[in-house]
């Protein structure tokens, strides 16, 4: 993810009190271990088993509380309906095939009150990954689709996104 998204993103929803936020394909997991330095309760999951194990030994042996499992963001998570305050899509949009699943999962786990939020990149993404790409308009189309509240902020490396759960599963 870019810093410029990443900065974006957690100035807008994570500066405040500590939230349990889910991140959903969280790569090397940077964003995953800024969040719990700024006192969320963190559990972030992405495809790759051996990755996990390395995050989570990293995360340990330097102190960090986030919770690194790996997971296929398609498929139901071990999460409870609401579980979550916040459920980050972190560049999974152009990885995956079917978006909407991806975003009811996302909603399914997030509280009512809480927020999906994530971002897509709209340049530097690795073409053997890359599966789709939207544009500024078909993001914000997409996205208030879930919710009339919802909504993107167009960056020069993507988007942010976000969209209000108002009852657990959409």
């Amino acid at each position: 993810m870019s810093q410029q998204l990443t900065d974006t993103l957690a100035r807008r929803f994570f500066y405040g009190a500590p939230q349990d936020v889910l991140v959903i394909g969280c790569g090397l997991g940077k964003f995953a271990r800024e969040l719990s330095s700024l006192g969320h309760r963190v559990w972030a999951c992405q495809e790759s088993f051996a990755l996990t194990l390395q995050l989570q030994k990293w995360a340990d042996e330097r102190g960090n509380d986030a919770d690194f499992f790996a997971a296929d963001p398609l498929h139901r998570q071990p999460f409870s309906d609401g579980f979550f305050d916040s459920v980050v899509i972190e560049e999974e949009i152009a990885c995956t095939v079917d978006v909407n699943q991806l975003f009811i999962e996302a909603c399914r786990m997030t509280r009512p009150g809480g927020t999906v939020v994530g971002t897509h990149m709209t340049h530097n993404v690795s073409p053997r990954r890359q599966v789709r790409m939207f544009t500024a308009e078909q993001m914000y189309r997409f996205v208030t689709s879930f919710h009339w509240q919802a909504g993107a902020e167009i960056l020069p490396a993507g988007f942010v996104f976000w969209i209000p759960v108002s009852g657990g599963s959409q």
